[in-house]
């Protein structure tokens, strides 16, 4: 009984139990290790994802403000134009001058139909038969 090849055998099975058994926990370690890996890229990924979010809020937040401010400076400069077109545009001194000359002009020519009129009235009266 004194036989190598069982001792030979059996230390061969005895070695490939314990190199399964080795690689078996090196391919644990090695899927331990991708998975914390992946984990990891995950929540870099969700932490990116996450300040991009949040610098495009605040970039919107600022455009916001900033678009109302230039419509604010637009409103202020249509009222101005508005104002100063108002204000200058025609001066209350030559409207009231543009004025009296259409009155003297209306009166002359009411004056002026007056006396055609009249004419006409002795021509109408003095008219031979």
């Amino acid at each position: 009984m004194n036989d190598p090849a069982i001792y030979i055998s059996g230390g061969t099975a005895v070695a490939a139990i314990v190199y399964a058994v080795k690689m078996t926990w090196k391919v644990r370690d090695l899927e331990k290790g991708i998975r914390d890996e992946f984990n990891a890229e995950i929540y870099n990924c969700q932490r990116d994802n996450a300040k991009l979010v949040r610098e495009s809020s605040e970039r919107a937040e600022t455009l916001r403000h900033e678009f109302g401010e230039t419509a604010a400076a637009l409103r202020t400069k249509i009222h101005d134009v508005e104002t100063w077109n108002r204000d200058t545009f025609v001066r209350k001194d030559s409207f009231e001058m543009v004025i009296g000359r259409l009155e003297k002009s209306l009166e002359k020519l009411g004056d002026k139909i007056e006396d055609r009129i009249e004419k006409l009235a002795d021509r109408l009266q003095h008219k031979p038969d």
